[in-house]
């Protein structure tokens, strides 16, 4: 069964998310042309929709603090990922979109986000600034001031990626590997 919501409104053109049980879909049409459910019946969405196929997507996750919905990719062969996509849901929406994508995968549990989800790239910071300050400290022999100078390095590096990296406090996640 497909379900469709309305997210945006960009001048003539509104914008939608449809769910089906194989993707979640996001479609821009013109509803002074064609209602969004004749698009879909008549299949008049290719050209105008991006296609996000759930068996790609290593989890998805549910950003409860800004109503977004962040689709993250598997790793290919090559061991890279897609850049995630983060798509923007209404927050009067937002509930029945996660209900709905959490019934499509019923096997699957919809599970709170961990502590190493909401912090992790802090935690891998800190954890390559202290490994160079170990090796640092073994090869070259740090003194006191050197190690308080790595320290105020990593205090900074903590409060920058805080401010340039948003990761979601609040929400929850659906694995899929």
């Amino acid at each position: 069964m497909i379900k469709h919501w309305k997210i945006n409104n960009l001048n003539s053109l509104s914008e939608f998310i449809i769910l089906n049980k194989d993707s979640i879909w996001i479609s821009k049409i013109n509803e002074n042309e064609i209602s969004i459910a004749k698009a879909i019946e008549e299949k008049k969405l290719f050209g105008k929709t991006n296609f996000y196929r759930f068996s790609e997507l290593e989890s998805i996750v549910f950003d409860e603090d800004n109503f977004d919905i962040i689709l993250n990719y598997q790793a290919d062969d090559e061991g890279k990922n897609e850049k995630a996509v983060t798509i923007s849901i209404p927050k009067n929406d937002y509930n029945d979109i996660q209900n709905h994508i959490s019934q499509i995968f019923t096997n699957k549990p919809l599970k709170d986000l961990s502590f190493f989800d909401k912090e992790k790239p802090i935690i891998l910071s800190v954890l390559t600034t202290i490994g160079i300050g170990i090796f640092m400290l073994f090869t070259i022999g740090l003194s006191v001031k050197h190690i308080a100078i790595l320290l105020a390095i990593t205090i900074f590096e903590v409060f920058v990626l805080k401010a340039l990296i948003k990761t979601p406090k609040k929400g929850k996640i659906l694995k899929f590997s």
